[in-house]
């Protein structure tokens, strides 16, 4: 399995990065590019060939921070612009908007070609991540409105989550696409998504099927990630027995090897 993960995008042109990340997990095409462009992602829209789409939303404390973007231009994406919990000028306003405005703004049919999820931090006291929305293939215009209500429902207060434990979300990450025994992301029981589990007990995680797909994770980092070293080391371990603290160049100095977190090393253990 591959999974392939970006570590983070530039808040001051979230919209157009944020576009062109999807456009890497290939929801944009031409239909007349060159075939040696597009092979990876013509493939059929059918089980086991559709490419999964993994959003992790960072939501800690970070999100609050303010940024000089314009407001945004679509209301319908409800980004609060008055005090209490305002979020317009946040970099949750700007990522909610931009957000809401790119599945908006793409079709049923675009769409439909993939499987999308989305992941938040867990609030406190728990580290991990867990699943506000279980993975959908969007094929009605209910699906859609199901994820425009998820994207707009968010609240920079309400919402907010525990550490930024990056490393040990993609853990939970790894665990999900895989159908695998869930590590904490059944925990913020009011918020998690039940679809995302294949029973009442939620000890384990729906896959949305990896068959020849690829597996994307799109993570949209306020900060530079930080876990336990530690724990996170275990869980790699779990994952690979072999595995050791690797130096890769990736933004956010997460490549720092005296720096808190093991986030680089489940990035570059994905796409092995």
């Amino acid at each position: 399995m591959r999974i392939e993960a970006r570590l983070s995008l530039q808040d001051r042109l979230l919209s157009a990065a944020l576009a062109a990340a999807l456009a890497f997990a290939g929801l944009f095409w031409s239909g007349i590019a060159r075939a040696e462009d597009i092979d990876i992602y013509s493939l059929p829209n059918i089980e086991g060939l559709r490419p999964n789409v993994l959003i992790v939303l960072d939501n800690t404390a970070n999100w609050s921070a303010s940024i000089p973007t314009p407001p945004c231009t679509d209301d319908d994406a409800q980004v609060r612009a008055s005090s209490p919990n305002k979020e317009e000028g946040t970099k949750m306003g700007a990522q909610k908007c931009a957000l809401y405005k790119l599945i908006s703004s793409l079709s049923i049919g675009d769409l439909s070609q993939f499987n999308f999820g989305f992941m938040l931090f867990n609030e406190s006291p728990d580290d991990s991540g867990y699943p506000r929305k279980a993975f959908v293939q969007v094929s009605t215009w209910d699906q859609k409105k199901e994820l425009l209500d998820m994207i707009r429902g968010l609240g920079i207060n309400r919402d907010k989550g525990n550490n930024a434990s990056t490393a040990t979300a993609f853990f939970e990450a790894y665990q999900w696409f895989t159908g695998g025994s869930v590590y904490l992301g059944n925990r913020t029981a009011t918020k998690h998504d039940s679809a995302a589990f294949t029973d009442g007990s939620k000890s384990t995680y729906v896959s949305p099927g990896l068959g020849c797909a690829r597996n994307h994770i799109i993570y949209l980092a306020n900060g530079s990630p930080s876990d336990n070293n530690n724990r996170a080391f275990e869980l790699l371990q779990k994952l690979n027995s072999r595995a050791a603290r690797i130096n890769i160049p990736v933004a956010e100095n997460v490549s720092n090897p005296d720096a808190a977190n093991w986030a680089d090393e489940f990035a570059a253990y994905f796409n092995n």
